[in-house]
């Protein structure tokens, strides 16, 4: 190109051009893949690819087996976790699930011990580039692991699920809210008549007892109410307390009471922790327990509750049972994890501890104390622990 004298004009406005161009051209891929992301992290097409997923990789279903353990163990290999399950004597050990790039999360089983719900949370740096979850999803398995489904599909942080008793939908716990998804992965509705921290659903899976921020304007504190599944009928019952951070809340299998306790191991700010039984019906206080707690769960006839936690800041973690009746506690085992089940039957407790060969191992003992023996030799650090209700 020349200008009006014959001389070549200058390559300015071609490089601008390329410039724009270029500009153009990453913009629309950007776009692209964005909508790319969004049409194939759908619900409908996630739904597919599951159900495809499933029919390659699904196996026949054994028949229904009773008195099964669930724990998650990860290791040797570096970020391998694995789901298994077995039997109460150390046989009949199985992986059901497997992976590298994720967190296996609060197992939940469901009333008739066939199903496992659990949250799936992905690694820092794992992220699937196409239909996958940055945060974390609710997924449903077998106990033999031949039936394998995703639950939520969401691009929120899904937690803590809890069958509902007639085992064919699950509610889990978003930020701020209480979802009910069925268990075939479809949003029935959203419980939000509080900003939730934790909830709990009553036996009967009529009631969830939740801790919320206040209600009242201007005040700042963290409160636990109850109210219906429809989010109705609600009812104040107690103030959590100060200083009491990361707080749980459990219903007695009777339904006629409430534990309270903080699960934060270790904080300078908070002084020592305190275990709380308070009335379902009124809030009014029923027992207490002074222990930094890890993990505490009722005993399936709720006359006890089982304790994992510490006595003060130097203390060695150690296990115990506290009497609801009487209000007295006494250790059963000490240098323990940090998660415990009991059996059906209410006589034994599972627990992980350090095992010979130095990895965490699954135990079990008797509620008196007695037997206390390992399950299982495992080449890996049990986390979590969970035993079927039937």
């Amino acid at each position: 190109m020349t200008d009006k004298r014959g001389a070549k004009a200058p390559r300015r406005f071609g490089c601008l051009r390329r410039f724009c161009l270029a500009l153009a051209l990453l913009f629309s891929i950007g776009f692209l893949s964005t909508q790319a992301h969004q049409r194939l992290y759908s619900p409908p097409v996630q739904r597919t690819f599951d159900q495809a997923r499933q029919s390659v990789l699904g196996r026949l279903p054994t028949e229904k087996e009773s008195d099964l353990i669930a724990f998650v163990c990860w290791g040797p290999d570096r970020y391998r976790e694995r789901l298994f399950t077995m039997r109460a004597d150390g046989s009949d050990l199985q992986a059901i699930f497997e992976t590298t790039t994720q967190y296996v999360m609060d197992m939940s089983w469901s009333a008739d011990g066939v199903w496992i719900a659990f949250a799936l949370r992905y690694r820092y740096g794992y992220r699937p580039l196409f239909g996958g979850d940055s945060d974390s999803e609710i997924f449903r398995v077998r106990f033999d692991g031949a039936v394998f489904r995703r639950v939520t599909y969401n691009d929120r942080y899904d937690l803590s699920p809890q069958w509902l008793p007639d085992g064919d939908s699950i509610l889990s716990y978003q930020h701020g809210i209480v979802l009910h998804t069925s268990a075939g992965g479809y949003e029935i509705a959203r419980i939000d008549p509080l900003h939730i921290w934790h909830f709990d659903l009553s036996p009967d899976g009529r009631t969830l007892a939740v801790i919320s921020n206040s209600p009242t304007p201007g005040r700042y504190a963290h409160e636990i109410h109850r109210f219906n599944l429809d989010g109705g009928d609600r009812k104040y019952l107690a103030d959590v307390g100060r200083g009491q951070r990361f707080n749980r809340l459990k219903w007695s299998p009777d339904g006629a009471y409430l534990m309270l306790y903080s699960n934060a191991y270790s904080s300078w700010r908070d002084k020592l922790k305190r275990l709380r039984i308070i009335s379902a019906a009124n809030g009014s206080d029923i027992a207490s327990l002074e222990f930094n707690v890890s993990d505490a769960e009722w005993s399936p006839r709720g006359r006890w509750v089982a304790v994992l936690g510490k006595k003060d800041k130097d203390a060695a973690r150690e296990l115990v049972l506290f009497d609801v009746e009487t209000g007295k506690s006494h250790s059963i085992a000490s240098d323990v994890g940090y998660a415990l089940a009991w059996s059906p039957d209410g006589e034994w407790i599972a627990f992980y501890a350090p095992g010979e060969s130095g990895l965490d191992q699954l135990f079990k003992v008797r509620r008196d104390g007695r037997e206390l023996q390992p399950i299982a030799k495992l080449d890996c650090d049990v986390s979590a622990v969970s035993w079927s209700p039937v």
